[in-house]
């Protein structure tokens, strides 16, 4: 009887350490699952902000001088105040056919009549952009050859103005392109566009504003949409800088209505004792 008993009880130590084992092996089975999780969710974030930094390296070297001949020409030309006074930047968020004739005729325009002043841009304007963009004499000198001739008044003259014009064109469509690829790695995660942000939210917002016509004339049926990355992150982008300063300005108008609460107070001298 003695050694029966001394059996079960070594039987149910046995069992009792077998369950404590198994639990100990369970915890530390999730205690590293855990922090093979987090390790791999912080390599993850770390490769984002790398490739972010990468991004906006990118964005630097190809889109910053394309955004700013773009702008110079289109200043030239009166462009870029006639898209801020057409395509109002609070009201964007299709950036389709429908919505950019609701913009022009808002302004008593058609889409021949955008695309007639963007054919009419002076190629004096383009012109200057080839020249400056070149950095060496020589391909100065090249660029002159190609586009300019001297009159018998020793004046210079355009020539091959439409060749300038088609140069143009080409590369506001490499830009676009430029940008698709950049919105496309922020939207599908694998750049952090937040990171991204503060950087060049200015510069993008104004560039895609700039070339709204360009997108938006092309886009006639959702199923064969263009650009839409650009459009995505250009959304993202206005509506977090608008919260923003609308969130400063409501604040300071808040600031404002109290400070014009304040009233002085009405003096009225010593008081007989």
């Amino acid at each position: 009887g003695d050694d029966y008993l001394q059996l079960n009880v070594v039987s149910v130590v046995a069992e009792c350490v077998s369950a404590a084992v198994n639990v100990l092996l369970l915890v530390l089975t999730g205690l590293s699952v855990r922090y093979a999780y987090k390790a791999y969710i912080h390599q993850k974030d770390r490769s984002k902000i790398e490739a972010a930094c990468d991004l906006a390296k990118y964005y630097a070297s190809n889109i910053i001088d394309k955004y700013a001949d773009i702008t110079s020409v289109f200043s030239a030309a009166g462009i870029t105040d006639l898209v801020g006074k057409v395509f109002r930047l609070r009201e964007i968020h299709e950036f389709d056919q429908d919505e950019l004739n609701g913009f022009l005729t808002d302004a008593s325009m058609s889409i021949k009549d955008f695309e007639e002043k963007i054919a009419n841009i002076d190629p004096k304007a383009i012109f200057s952009v080839r020249v400056g963009r070149n950095c060496s004499a020589e391909e100065r000198e090249r660029v002159f050859q190609c586009y300019t001739k001297t009159d018998e008044n020793g004046d210079m003259q355009i020539i091959n103005s439409t060749f300038l014009r088609v140069d143009f064109e080409q590369e506001i469509n490499s830009l676009l392109n430029e940008l698709e690829w950049f919105a496309m790695n922020c939207q599908h995660g694998l750049a952090d566009e937040e990171v991204l942000y503060q950087s060049l939210h200015q510069t993008f917002i104004s560039t895609v504003w700039m070339l709204y016509f360009y997108i938006s004339r092309q886009n006639e049926n959702n199923e064969d949409k263009l650009y839409t990355n650009v459009s995505w992150l250009f959304l993202k982008w206005r509506d977090r800088l608008l919260d923003i300063t609308d969130s400063a300005e409501a604040q300071k108008q808040e600031y404002i209505k109290k400070a014009n609460s304040v009233k002085a107070k009405v003096y009225q001298g010593p008081k007989l004792k």
